[in-house]
């Protein structure tokens, strides 16, 4: 922000209304990965932390 101007960061009412209304999605992942794989992959044991 420049010295001397100010400007608002207020939503208005429009916008607001927007960002507080529920818009369901289809989730991304499940496009990608589906469940039923996820649970046959192997789970690994690895190590915490850092080598070197």
């Amino acid at each position: 922000m420049v010295a001397g101007t100010a400007q608002s960061q207020a939503l208005g009412d429009t916008g607001a209304r927007n960002l507080g209304d529920v818009t369901k999605t289809v989730p991304q992942m499940a496009t990608i990965t589906p469940r039923w794989l996820v649970h046959m992959l192997a789970w690994v044991p690895v190590e915490a932390g850092t080598t070197g």
